[in-house]
């Protein structure tokens, strides 16, 4: 795990893809992963097709029946269903089109994969479609000319599908089964089913939990919860998508950030300032390979998860100084120096704590590989540089030390220390200490 502590978040988490690096267009609307592992990303100008390399497009100009793309799936068969907002569904296999406006005449918003890889269609005006056999089915439902944004299973009976102002459960003959009806009569953009089972439903009032209730031989009913943690941005911004990644973080797409909701219930908002191409954010996409994909109205940002980057910051309560060390401590402690002195991190509860020391020192560093665990404080430190000064002053008159750059301590007292002068000149100059009693200088 790396852990990174600077005084700002503007980092280079995020690798952004633009029209510059060949996406069709910036404005992102879904992110989708084939069997092959291609990354397509929808946008209102086209299609991209990623392969880690290098981007494919797809437009009207090169066969598209329309630029603006709702979404896309990949059958069992290899192809790719591109849902588009003028009614039409185009299919593609080997990177061409082989079937133009293969459906028509309905917008479908999403498509819904269900457990027994069935199709659902979620649509503009004309509830719900199948596909089956290639073809483009309406079945009897109760709310035929609903339009719905968005659909999820429940379980292996009932679904759960986002309407304008309303969240509906439906049995699998799409009857209606319970509803509840939104304060407001929000939009509902996303509704996401995390591993723990929990309904959350991404509206433009905010994000709710929904808790699924039911007591004795009464019927199932839909009720709103409190949400789990206190974040006041989530209560009334617009929130396009989420998920939850194998860490157990939460990822919440708003129109005014990315926020990190980490399992504790600290939080971190994304933003342009920390290199994210917009504050924006339309979708959210975790890969197979557990790459988190960020879809912006200013491109696609790629984030590596493997390692599990986190910043922290004074706002995490973190007391900077330029020259910090970072010693990993009984697993999951991590010990660094501050202004303040020494400062134990746990990643279990994400909580900082001061250290004591016994001589109130600062320390400069540690003994790489020592056990017990041997620091060195400000004072050796600045003693073991006038040394050093004296030493090189001596052996080369007129030598002019500018910076001491890195200092490090191993087994039995090396200190190998990097010197910058006048010209440009690289200077190495290795300085072995035994016993802190003889000195002996070569040149490097």
């Amino acid at each position: 795990m790396l852990f990174a502590f600077f005084s700002n978040a503007q980092q280079l988490l995020f690798k952004t893809y633009a029209v510059e690096d060949g996406l069709v267009s910036n404005p992102v609307r879904r992110i989708y992963q084939d069997s092959k592992g291609f990354i397509w990303i929808a946008t209102w100008e086209g299609l991209s097709k990623y392969d880690g390399n290098r981007f494919t497009n797809y437009t009207i100009a090169n066969g598209l029946s329309h630029n603006i793309v709702n979404d896309l799936y990949e059958s069992s068969d290899g192809k790719i269903y591109v849902a588009e907002n003028n009614g039409t569904v185009d299919i593609l296999q080997r990177d061409a089109i082989i079937k133009k406006a293969a459906f028509h005449d309905v917008v479908i918003n999403r498509f819904c994969i269900t457990q027994n890889q069935g199709v659902i269609a979620v649509t503009d005006t004309n509830g719900l479609h199948e596909i089956k056999n290639d073809n483009l089915v309406k079945p009897k439902q109760s709310f035929p000319g609903s339009t719905y944004n968005d659909l999820k299973e429940l379980n292996d009976s009932l679904l759960i599908g986002g309407c304008n102002g309303s969240l509906r459960i439906l049995n699998r003959q799409f009857e209606l089964f319970s509803e509840i009806e939104l304060p407001g009569e929000p939009l509902i953009f996303k509704i996401y089913k995390d591993s723990g089972n929990k309904i959350w439903a991404g509206t433009n009032n905010g994000l709710k939990l929904v808790s699924f209730l039911q007591k004795d031989d009464q019927l199932p009913r839909l009720t709103l919860s409190p949400l789990p943690f206190n974040i006041p941005i989530l209560n009334n911004c617009i929130v396009n998508d989420m998920l939850k990644d194998d860490n157990g973080n939460f990822w919440v797409a708003t129109t005014n950030s990315l926020v990190k909701i980490y399992p504790g219930g600290n939080y971190q908002q994304f933003s342009e300032k920390d290199r994210l191409p917009s504050s924006n954010i339309t979708c959210i996409y975790q890969d197979k390979e557990k790459n988190i994909w960020i879809g912006t109205m200013l491109g696609v940002t790629k984030l590596v998860t493997k390692n599990d980057i986190r910043i922290y910051s004074t706002g995490n309560g973190l007391k900077l100084k330029e020259d910090n060390f970072l010693l990993s401590f009984k697993g999951d402690l991590f010990l660094t120096d501050a202004e303040t002195g020494m400062q134990l991190y746990n990643i279990t509860n994400g909580r900082l704590s001061s250290v004591s020391s016994q001589h109130n020192l600062f320390y400069k560093g540690f003994v790489q590989n020592s056990r017990p665990v041997l620091f060195y404080s400000n004072l050796i430190a600045s003693a073991l540089c006038l040394l050093i000064k004296k030493v090189i002053y001596g052996w080369e008159h007129g030598i002019t030390v500018y910076t001491v750059f890195i200092i490090k301590i191993q087994k039995i007292n090396p200190i190998l220390i990097y010197l910058y002068r006048t010209f440009q000149v690289w200077y190495r100059i290795k300085i072995f200490v035994a016993c802190l009693k003889t000195v002996k200088a070569t040149s490097g």
